[in-house]
């Protein structure tokens, strides 16, 4: 276990100091897999008022979402970073950010 930890502490950290040209800073589209693992987080039905799941997955079918292979220079994350905007642009409805945490679940950020 603590093997593999190191192995993946190792494999962060080169990632996050690689060159610029290794670095893919264009967006994904997100898959229908990946909608229905965004639907099901509860913090973030929580945080839009879903009612439930279909709740939650039928409002990510029509806002703005996209994923990015995201290295993030300190702390030092590198992994899937998802950014949800609603249809309107303002300063009361912020972007939605959620990454993976190194248990692999998502963690929404605020």
């Amino acid at each position: 276990m603590q093997r593999r930890f190191c192995e993946r502490l190792r494999t962060l950290h080169l990632k996050a100091f690689a060159v610029n040209e290794t670095m893919t800073n264009k967006p994904f589209p997100i898959t229908d897999n990946e909608i229905k693992e965004l639907a099901s987080a509860q913090a973030l039905q929580e945080a839009w008022g879903a009612q439930d799941v279909e709740d939650m997955e039928r409002w990510l079918r029509d806002v703005y979402v996209v994923k990015f292979d995201f290295m993030n220079e300190s702390p030092g994350y590198a992994g899937d970073l998802f950014l949800i905007q609603p249809g309107c642009l303002s300063d009361e409805i912020p972007v939605t950010r959620i990454i993976r945490g190194h248990d692999g679940k998502l963690k929404l950020l605020e």
